[in-house]
Order: C-alpha cells, then sequence, then structure tokens
C-alpha cells in the first residue's frame, strides 16, 4: 500500500521509493497507523517512475481516536 494524495506518493526516503516502492510505503503505513512518530521526513515522487522526488521536511501524522482513522496532514 503506497499513501497517494493528488497522485504524490508518500515514503520513508528516496532509496525505499525508487527501489522498493511498495515495502517501503509498507513501513510508512506501520509507523502511521500505529502513532509511533509525530514527525517524519518523507519524499514526493511525482510521476511513475519515482525519479522525479523532492524532500518535505514538515510531515505530521495524526491519530483520530475518536473516529478511529487515520489521517496524513501534510504542513
Amino acid at each position: 500500500m503506497i499513501f497517494m494524495e493528488n497522485r504524490k506518493r508518500f515514503c520513508m526516503d528516496k532509496d525505499d521509493m525508487c527501489d522498493m516502492r511498495e515495502e517501503g510505503a509498507r513501513v510508512l503505513l506501520n509507523i502511521y497507523m500505529l502513532n509511533i512518530l509525530k514527525k517524519v521526513h518523507v519524499h514526493i515522487c511525482y510521476n511513475k517512475l519515482f525519479n522525479k522526488c523532492k524532500k518535505v521536511h514538515k510531515n505530521i501524522y495524526k491519530y483520530d481516536k475518536k473516529k478511529k482513522e487515520n489521517k496524513l496532514n501534510i504542513i
């Protein structure tokens, strides 16, 4: 599973995104869902080849306990 928002893809780092897309995204998903980290650095890739990536420094992941669902907020 890969985080997708407006056709952007998110992963832990550029190498994971380019070389192990699904696995890297799964790691990010696990951290996100377990609410272990409040802030992590990720790369956003804009094309299918994942070779045009840019690092995003402020990403906050929140877990909504009332609705029992996860939300990905990009700041």
